[in-house]
């Protein structure tokens, strides 16, 4: 008994009511503690596992479970009385039949030995498995074992119990009535604090963030943790965690109840689950991407999974159908080809979100203008195709594509901002312009890029020209991609004329692309294209350097050249990229800033008018550059941005100059805008002006600048300077 006795009275190595009950638990060899009446009060894994049960099924029950009804044990203390069984050194010993979870019957010795714990007999039992003995790694011979070496065993193993504690990469805790009171190493290095003292008797929501990942606070949720595990023994669960830097982490906690201080508390081992949770959320990605892949590859197969409309695959499939039955009954049928103007520049600058809900509300706008029996298809990024079949001439498309063009036009309002594109749309004829769907898809595409070259927003039917001119579009788009780095492009001058005291009051910077086999290329024909491509951003860089050069160059030579103003494309006006490029040019040199001027068509204005609009014209206002809308007259009739625009000039369209000596409607615009710019303190420009009635007519009206051909053309560096001298 004297050893029993040892088991129960010494702290440093009690198995029952202390920390050290963690060794009784992880012993390698199946112990019980039983009390008088035979329920089994506590196990270890080792003995659970022999009858594969787990902790938690077998605490609390009658130990008669274990055994076949004709060995049932009655009451261990009778057991105990039978002195004729029971020998000094090690208590009741018998062999018995042992049954398992689910009724396997197993041959084993039951070793009993009464003890006295908290004013009340008990029992440890230690059970043998006499088919795996020869396995035993502690004792060769169960008649050899005796408590006294199970005391030995447990000194040894309470030892190790320590150094695992100590030496645990885990972050191991003591939690007692609800506060860390011991820790190991671990726990302060991964929280990153000085020492243990630092952490001890401290509630576990003092180190973690005030709210855990479900929206519990901390406090209330510990508590939670920590009663659901001294009610059941043992709970597992995440939590985050907090350490002194601040960094919040995520950890698996494990708490098991544990009797110390002859009261339930709990044993607490967590650990840094940072790399797994990362691990299972790319798991998770992928696999939500690859189901989403599937199911879009699904969708795919006939319709567009963006605007729910019928994709390529689907249209051209019902084209050929409709060539087939438009063939039988000898009808004729049109293909329209849409391409969005302007698209591209909302999608880069505002996001792929926006551009995508702008997609997704212009095919609802299609679908009103067509009937229920054609059908509409997006072809791919912001391109669509409509099939009106059983048209009765060439024209019934002119309704329709009139219609798609006003509808479109109309502002969409997406994410509270006022968004404009056109639609440039080209048309087939079947059998007109091909017999096949491939062929009827491609003449009209043509098209459409015919009316890209031309203004866009508008339509156009195929005709065979075309074709010569989307071949060179094609060329014209490949050669544009070298044109910088081989010196094609080059800047001509335009003088501008302050007509009331007959002086230089400017010049326009004009760029121009010599093409080595093509020649002189039309500015609009190539600005199209850059724009659609994305080389304008390039391009407008290499003005703005080139522009910023020649100031430098006639200020060293005291040209009097008064000022350079540069045009601004729709592309770079919303890219935050181009403005920050324009200060990093401009912030390389002394110019005077009054010296480089801007401008912008009365239509970009509108269609681009946004708080990154506004953002990039404030900008260049506050670094000093005077602002020009061009064009003035061609746009959108609401006049409220020039109230909330900084603006210097406003150039008057050509359009309304070219008939101006004898057209009362175009004298009736001109001298409405003059007179609206004098009440606004902007000045006037009126561009085209090409003979002195014109020029007589603006003077007497009070336009304050001109800019055409009755003065010069657009001159080179060289003759502009030459100019200057002799005006």
């Amino acid at each position: 008994m004297t050893n029993i006795k040892k088991i129960k009275n010494s702290k440093s190595s009690n198995a029952i009511h202390s920390l050290e009950h963690e060794i009784f638990l992880t012993l390698a060899y199946p112990i019980m503690l039983i009390t008088e009446d035979g329920i089994i009060e506590s196990l270890n894994d080792a003995a659970a596992q022999l009858f594969d049960y787990t902790l938690e099924e077998l605490q609390g029950q009658p130990l008669n479970i274990l055994v076949p009804k004709d060995m049932h044990f009655h009451h261990t203390k009778e057991v105990l009385s039978k002195k004729h069984k029971v020998k000094k050194t090690i208590g009741f010993l018998r062999q018995i039949l042992g049954v398992k979870k689910h009724g396997e019957k197993i041959p084993l010795r039951i070793e009993l030995q009464r003890i006295n714990y908290q004013k009340n007999v008990k029992f440890i039992g230690v059970l043998f498995d006499l088919e795996k003995w020869s396995r035993s790694d502690i004792f060769s011979d169960p008649s050899d074992f005796t408590l006294a070496k199970l005391n030995e065993a447990l000194d040894h193993s309470q030892a190790n119990y320590k150094t695992l504690f100590e030496e645990s990469h885990d972050a191991t805790w003591l939690i007692v009535n609800g506060q860390f009171t011991m820790c190991n190493q671990a726990s302060v290095d991964v929280l990153g604090y000085n020492n243990k003292q630092e952490l001890e008797n401290t509630h576990p929501s003092k180190l973690s963030p005030e709210f855990q990942e479900d929206g519990m606070p901390s406090f209330e949720k510990a508590e939670l943790m920590m009663s659901i595990a001294l009610n059941k023994g043992y709970h597992r669960f995440e939590w985050l965690h907090k350490k002194k830097d601040g960094t919040v982490f995520p950890v698996e906690v494990t708490l098991t109840r544990i009797i110390y201080n002859k009261e339930p508390n709990l044993f607490c081992v967590w650990r840094d689950i940072s790399e797994r949770k990362q691990v299972e959320e790319d798991i998770q990605n992928r696999t939500y991407a690859l189901e989403r892949a599937q199911k879009e590859l699904h969708h795919q197969a006939t319709h567009d999974i963006l605007t729910a409309l019928p994709n390529r695959r689907m249209f051209d499939n019902r084209l050929e159908h409709a060539i087939h039955r438009a063939t039988r009954h000898n009808e004729k049928l049109a293909v329209c080809f849409l391409d969005l103007d302007r698209f591209k520049i909302i999608n880069d600058t505002l996001g792929h979100r926006v551009g995508d809900q702008l997609l997704i509300e212009v095919a609802h706008r299609l679908e009103k203008c067509v009937r229920k029996t054609d059908t509409i298809a997006r072809h791919g990024g912001d391109e669509f195709c409509i099939l009106l079949e059983n048209i009765s001439d060439d024209h019934d498309y002119e309704t329709v594509c009139k219609n798609i063009i006003d509808i479109i036009s109309r502002p969409f309002l997406i994410k509270e901002k006022s968004l404009y594109v056109g639609v440039s749309i080209g048309i087939s004829i079947f059998p007109k312009h091909g017999t096949t769907a491939d062929a009827l898809t491609k003449r009209a595409d043509t098209a459409m890029y015919a009316v890209k070259d031309s203004g866009k927003n508008n339509y156009l039917c195929f005709t065979n020209t075309m074709m010569s001119d989307q071949n060179r579009r094609n060329m014209l788009e490949q050669d544009l991609r070298h044109a910088i780095e081989q010196n094609q492009f080059y800047l001509v001058y335009q003088p501008k004329i302050d007509i009331k005291n007959n002086s230089i009051s400017g010049c326009e910077a004009l760029l121009r692309w010599e093409h080595p086999i093509h020649g002189l290329v039309p500015t609009l024909e190539f600005i199209n294209i850059a724009e659609e491509n994305g080389y304008i951003q390039e391009i407008g860089q290499w003005v703005l350097q080139q522009a910023v050069k020649q100031i430098e160059i006639w200020d060293a030579k005291k040209i009097n050249y008064r000022n350079i103003a540069v045009n601004i494309s729709a592309a770079q006006l919303m890219t935050p990229k181009s403005l920050a490029d324009f200060l990093k040019t401009l912030g390389r040199t002394p110019i005077a800033a009054d010296s480089l001027q801007f401008e912008l068509t009365e239509t970009m204005i509108m269609n681009n008018y946004s708080a990154e609009t506004k953002q990039f014209i404030d900008v260049l206002d506050a670094c000093g550059h005077e602002l020009n809308i061009d064009d003035f007259g061609t746009g959108y009739s609401s006049l409220s941005y020039l109230k909330s625009l900084k603006i210097g000039t406003l150039k008057i369209d050509r359009s309304f100059i070219k008939n101006l000596e004898n057209q009362a409607e175009d004298q009736a615009i001109v001298e409405a805008i003059i007179a609206l710019s004098k009440k606004l303190n902007i000045r006037t420009i009126a561009e085209g002006v090409e003979n002195k009635a014109q020029l007589s007519f603006l003077k007497k009206a009070g336009c304050d600048e001109v800019q055409g051909y009755y003065f010069a053309k657009p001159l080179s560096v060289d003759q502009f300077e030459d100019f200057v001298l002799k005006f």
